[in-house]
């Protein structure tokens, strides 16, 4: 008979396969858990964090201030204390592997 799991052994089941090393369906062989209920909880649980993920995006807005007409060549990004400042042509392919690297 099939063992009935809750969800936080679930959780607890996709963490230990992860530090495992080994594959998911090494992990399922050595634990004799179905592959496929193994995959679909995996993919439960991406859907669950995904819902729950605050968003990537933030407001951009044009800043109209005495810094803008002193330098208007140039792109500044700030998010609290932080700034950037970057020049107007710089890639936007680059600016967001940027980024995503700082994040």
């Amino acid at each position: 008979m099939a063992t009935q799991r809750n969800k936080q052994q679930w959780l607890e089941l996709l963490v230990q396969q992860q530090h495992s090393g080994l594959s998911v369906a090494a992990f399922c062989r050595q634990q004799d858990i179905n592959a496929k209920n193994f995959y679909y909880h995996i993919k439960r649980q991406r859907s669950a964090s995904a819902d729950e993920a605050p968003s990537a995006f933030v407001r951009a807005e044009l800043d109209g201030g005495p810094d803008t007409r002193q330098n208007p060549s140039n792109i500044r990004l700030q998010r609290g204390r932080c700034q950037l400042e970057l020049p107007r042509d710089m890639s936007p392919l680059w600016i967001a592997e940027l980024v995503v690297a700082l994040s």
